[in-house]
């Protein structure tokens, strides 16, 4: 099995200043009994860890991976 990653949006939810903020759940399952998961709210950190992944041997995965 290789090793997945994926990155959907978790929720979507109103701060106290009114405006909306968007997390997005960075799942990754390095072998087929482990999974991990991240919440993020930070755009940098969406894009970074992702291509860390990326550099550590993971695939995108198109659809969820838990």
């Amino acid at each position: 099995m290789e090793k997945k990653y994926s990155v959907t949006l978790f929720d979507t939810k109103k701060s106290k200043l009114g405006y909306r903020v968007q997390r997005y759940q960075i799942a990754w399952r390095p072998n087929s009994r482990t999974s991990h998961a991240l919440l993020c709210e930070n755009p940098n950190h969406i894009k970074l860890i992702p291509e860390i992944l990326k550099e550590a041997g993971y695939v995108k995965s198109n659809k969820a991976v838990f």
